[in-house]
């Protein structure tokens, strides 16, 4: 259930597939990862190539987030590596809540500009400066 819904709201967090931060990168391996996962799944899931996955497998794994199985082949995630993504969600939500008030705050600028300035002349006063 935990797997799904994390996921779900994971995949769908943004409108399209932009540039991710490495933070993101590695909680998208780690969602991966949950229920057990071979390096070839968490590649194309996580949509990198085969040297950036083994770059952040390095990375979790060396950080304990993440454990190797090789009776299974698999990776899964650990107790710290699910603490990491229970910490990344409320992150996400934080960045979600500061990003959608600083568009608002933006929207307000707009609205003082255009009420100095007619539309095309803030071009002209930012040039003349």
């Amino acid at each position: 259930m935990f797997l799904d819904f994390f996921l779900f709201s994971f995949a769908f967090s943004g409108d399209v597939m932009k540039h991710r931060r490495r933070i993101e990168i590695l909680a998208e391996v780690l969602a991966v990862s949950l229920k057990g996962a071979k390096k070839t799944h968490i590649m194309n899931r996580s949509n990198l190539n085969f040297k950036l996955v083994n770059s952040y497998l390095k990375v979790v794994l060396s950080s304990g987030l993440l454990m190797f199985d090789s009776a299974e082949d698999s990776y899964f995630v650990t107790p710290k590596g699910k603490r990491f993504l229970i910490g990344f969600k409320d992150y996400k939500r934080h960045l979600r809540k500061v990003e959608n008030k600083l568009k608002i705050v933006e929207e307000k600028k707009d609205l003082l500009e255009q009420m100095c300035f007619p539309i095309n002349t803030c071009d002209d006063v930012q040039a003349s400066e």
